[in-house]
C-alpha cells in the first residue's frame, strides 16, 4: 500500500516539475518575441457621398415590408409578428394593410398566448427533468467521492508537507485547485426550486395590456385612412382593457369631432383635462366644436385660452406671426391684424429679426414676403378692400410670379367692382401658375381662375370631385365649398353660387367670406329678382299657379339666407300645401332625391352623410314648394348633430303637410330635440376647461 503512495506521489511531483517548466518557456517566449514595429497609420480616402434619391427611399420601403412579411410568414402564430407588420404599413401610410395586420394581430392574441404558455410548461418540464437529471448524477458521484475521500486527504497532507518544505508555488496551486474542486462537488443542491405561477401561466393583467395597444394601433391605421367611427370603437376598446391608457382620450375627441359628434368631443376632451394638463391644440379643438353647436362665447372663451398658453415676447415676430396666420384660421380678422401688424413692426424695427421673420415666412410660405398676403386677407376680410389692394400690389412689386398674389387681388377688384382689372388678374394667376418651372398640383382656388377665363363647365367638376371627400358640416369644409361658389360664379351661373354661399352661411355663421360674397351678388341681381318677384304676384293673380310658382321658386334661388328668403319659402310650401292634385317635383329635383336616398341608405361614415345631404338640398334648390323634402334633411342634419338646423327644416316640413298623420308625433320629436339641445349645451357650457 505504501508502495503505491510513494508511486502516487512520484507522479504528482513529476507533474509539478512539467508544470514548472512550461511556465519557464512560456516567460523565455515573451521575452525572445520582438516588438511589433509601429507603422504610420495611412487617413481613409472618404467616400464620395450618394445622394438618396426617391427610387432609393421607395426600395428601402419595399424591404422594410418584405423583411416584416417574411417574418410573419415564418411564425404565422405570432401576433408580435403582424403586429410588427401592421407598424411598418402604418409608418409608411398605407392603412388599410395596416389594419388588416392589426386585426389578424388582435385575432391571434389568444392562440400566441395558449401556445407560449404551453411552451413554457414545456420548458419548466424539461428542466426539471434536466435537474433531477443532474442531481442523479451529482449524487453518484458524490458517493464515489466518499469512497475515496480518505485517500485524497491522505494525499493533500503529503503534497501540503512537500510544498511547505521546498516552497514550490506550482504544488500549492494544485493542492488549492484540487481542494476547490471538492467543494463545489460537495455543493449540489439536494432539490430544485418549484415553479412559479407566473411562468406557469401568462398574467392576465399583462394579456390585456397587450391587447389594448393592439387596439390603440389598430386605431391609429382607422385614423390613418379617416374611418372615424372604427378609431372610436377601437381606443374604447383598448380603455376597457387598460383604463390606464388615458393618452387616447385626445385621439377619441378628435376622431369625435370628425363625425360630427361636437358634444361627444367636447365631453371627451373634458375627461382627459381632468388627469392631464391642458393642451393648445385641445383648445382650439375645443373652439371649433363649441362654434359648431352655436356657442360662440364659449368658442370665444376657449380660443382666449389658447392665445393666452401661446403667448410671446412682444418683441418675437416669428411668434407674433404664427399667432397671426391662427387667427386668421379661426376668421378672427381683427385679432389676426393687430398680431401681424404688431409682427411687421417688430421686424422692420431690427435687421436681425427681419431675416428671422423672412426665413419663417419662406419655410411656412415658400415665400418672404407672405406677411402681405396675410395682412391683404385680415384687410380684405374687414372690408378694408384698398388696403388689401394696396398690400397685394407691394407683394407683386417684389415677386409677380405668385399665382395666390393675383387670386386675391382678383377678388379684391371683383368686390371693388372693378371687373376689367379682376378677370386681368385671373389671367395672371393661371399664367404664373401654368409657367414652365411650376409643377406643383392645382390647388382648388386656380379652378376658380379658370372658370372666370372660359372654362366653367371643367373647373366646376374638378372642384366637385375634390368636395365628394370633404363634407360641408358646422366642423369644417366651409373654406373649400367657398371656392365652389365663386367658380359657379365666374362660371355664369348666379343661383348655384348663391346656393353655396347660403349652405356655407347656414353651417358656420361666423364665416364671414361668404356673407360678404352673398351681399355683393345680392345688389347686382336685385333687379332681376324685384321683376321675377312682380311676374309671380301677377301669374298667382291669374290663378296660373304653376307659373307664379315657378317665378316664385326662381325668386327664392336668387335670395340670401335669411328672412326674406324663409318668407318666399314658406309662401311656396304654403300655396303647394292647398293644392289638389299636388304640384309634382322638377325632374332634376327627382333625380337630386333618388341620388340622396341611394347615399343615405349606404351612408357609413360623415363623408357619405355629407354627400346625401348635399343630393337633398339640391333637390331642395330645384322644387323648395315639396314639403317632403324637408324631412329628409332634417333627418341627415340631426345625423350630422346639427339640431338647430334639424328642427328648423321639421318646421318646414310641418309647414307643407299641416295633414300629415304623424304630424303628432313630428310635434313631439320637434319639443324633444328643442329639449335636449338645450340640456345639451348647458351640460357643455358647464364642462368646459378653461
Amino acid at each position: 500500500m505504501k508502495k503505491m503512495q510513494l508511486m502516487q506521489v512520484g507522479l504528482i511531483m513529476f507533474g509539478i516539475f512539467l508544470v514548472g517548466c512550461a511556465s519557464t518557456a512560456s516567460k523565455q517566449e515573451k521575452m525572445l518575441t520582438p516588438s511589433q514595429t509601429v507603422r504610420p497609420a495611412t487617413t481613409p480616402v472618404p467616400a464620395p457621398v450618394r445622394t438618396v434619391t426617391a427610387e432609393d427611399l421607395a426600395a428601402a420601403r419595399e424591404a422594410e415590408i418584405a423583411k416584416a412579411k417574411a417574418a410573419a410568414a415564418r411564425e404565422p402564430q405570432n401576433w408580435r409578428v403582424f403586429s410588427d407588420l401592421g407598424t411598418v404599413y402604418c409608418r409608411q401610410g398605407r392603412y388599410d394593410q395596416a389594419v388588416a395586420a392589426f386585426q389578424q394581430a388582435l385575432a391571434l392574441h389568444a392562440t400566441t398566448t395558449i401556445l407560449e404558455t404551453e411552451k413554457q410548461q414545456a420548458d419548466a418540464q424539461a428542466a426539471q427533468r434536466a435537474a433531477m437529471q443532474a442531481k442523479r448524477e451529482a449524487d453518484m458521484q458524490r458517493a464515489k467521492a466518499l469512497q475515496s475521500q480518505q485517500e485524497m486527504n491522505e494525499i493533500f497532507g503529503l503534497i501540503g508537507g512537500i510544498a511547505g518544505v521546498q516552497g514550490n508555488m506550482q504544488g500549492q496551486m494544485l493542492a488549492a485547485t484540487m481542494q476547490t474542486m471538492n467543494n463545489q462537488i460537495g455543493a449540489v443542491p439536494n432539490d430544485v426550486p418549484p415553479l412559479s405561477p407566473e411562468l406557469r401561466m401568462e398574467s392576465s393583467l399583462k394579456s390585456k395590456s397587450e391587447v389594448a395597444a393592439l387596439y390603440i394601433s389598430l386605431g391609429s391605421a382607422y385614423f390613418g385612412k379617416k374611418d372615424y367611427q372604427q378609431v372610436v370603437t377601437s381606443l374604447d376598446n383598448a380603455l376597457q382593457l387598460d383604463p390606464s391608457r388615458t393618452e387616447v382620450l385626445k385621439t377619441s375627441a378628435e376622431a369625435q369631432y370628425y363625425l360630427c359628434k361636437y358634444d361627444e368631443c367636447i365631453i371627451t376632451f373634458a375627461k382627459y383635462h381632468a388627469i392631464a394638463p391642458v393642451e393648445t391644440a385641445s383648445l382650439l379643438r375645443l373652439c371649433n366644436a363649441y362654434r359648431a353647436l352655436g356657442m360662440e362665447a364659449e368658442a370665444d372663451k376657449a380660443f382666449t385660452a389658447f392665445l393666452a398658453k401661446s403667448a410671446c415676447a412682444p418683441d418675437d415676430a416669428v411668434k407674433l406671426l404664427q399667432n397671426g396666420v391662427m387667427c386668421l384660421s379661426q376668421w378672427r380678422y381683427q385679432d389676426a391684424l393687430e398680431s401681424l401688424t404688431k409682427a411687421q413692426q417688430v421686424a422692420n424695427a431690427s435687421p436681425e429679426k427681419k431675416r428671422f421673420l423672412a426665413a419663417a415666412q419662406v419655410k411656412q410660405f415658400q415665400t418672404p414676403h407672405a406677411l402681405f398676403l396675410l395682412l391683404a386677407e385680415a384687410q380684405f376680410n374687414l372690408q378694408h378692400t384698398q388696403q388689401a389692394i394696396d398690400l397685394l400690389q407691394a407683394f407683386i412689386a417684389e415677386d409677380n410670379t405668385y399665382p395666390k398674389a393675383w387670386y386675391m387681388l382678383a377678388q379684391c377688384y371683383d368686390e371693388a367692382g372693378a371687373a376689367d382689372k379682376a378677370n386681368e388678374a385671373y389671367g395672371k394667376a393661371l399664367e404664373t401658375f401654368n409657367a414652365p418651372a411650376k409643377k406643383a398640383p392645382a390647388p382648388d382656388y386656380i379652378q376658380v381662375c379658370r372658370a372666370a377665363k372660359g372654362e366653367g363647365d371643367a373647373a366646376i367638376k374638378a372642384l366637385e370631385t375634390q368636395l365628394l371627400t370633404i363634407p360641408l358640416t358646422p366642423g369644417g369644409g366651409v373654406n373649400q365649398w367657398c371656392v365652389l361658389a365663386f367658380a359657379f360664379e365666374k362660371a355664369g351661373r348666379i343661383p348655384e353660387a348663391i346656393e353655396i354661399f347660403n349652405r356655407c352661411c347656414d353651417v358656420s355663421p361666423a364665416y364671414f367670406r361668404a356673407r360678404l360674397a352673398l351681399s355683393r351678388i345680392e345688389k347686382q341681381i336685385a333687379p332681376k329678382r324685384k321683376q321675377l318677384l312682380a311676374e309671380a304676384e301677377t301669374a298667382l293673380a291669374a290663378k296660373e299657379v304653376a307659373i307664379g310658382m315657378e317665378k316664385l321658386a326662381e325668386v327664392y334661388r336668387l335670395t340670401a339666407s335669411g328672412k326674406e328668403k324663409e318668407k318666399v319659402r314658406k309662401s311656396m310650401l304654403q300655396l303647394a300645401a292647398g293644392l289638389e292634385p299636388a304640384l309634382a317635383m322638377s325632374s332634376s329635383a327627382q333625380d337630386r332625391y333618388l341620388r340622396g336616398s341611394v347615399a343615405l341608405k349606404a351612408a357609413k361614415n360623415p363623408m357619405d352623410l355629407g354627400r346625401s345631404l348635399s343630393e337633398f338640398q339640391w333637390s331642395v334648390f330645384y322644387s323648395p314648394w315639396v314639403g317632403d323634402l324637408y324631412f329628409n334633411t332634417s333627418a341627415v342634419k340631426k345625423l350630422q348633430n346639427q339640431a338647430t338646423a334639424a328642427v328648423h327644416d321639421l318646421k318646414l316640413y310641418l309647414t307643407g303637410k299641416p295633414s300629415a298623420t304623424n304630424v303628432s308625433e313630428i310635434l313631439n320629436r320637434l319639443y324633444e330635440f328643442d329639449y335636449q339641445h338645450e340640456q345639451k349645451l348647458r351640460e357643455l357650457a358647464a364642462v368646459s376647461a378653461f
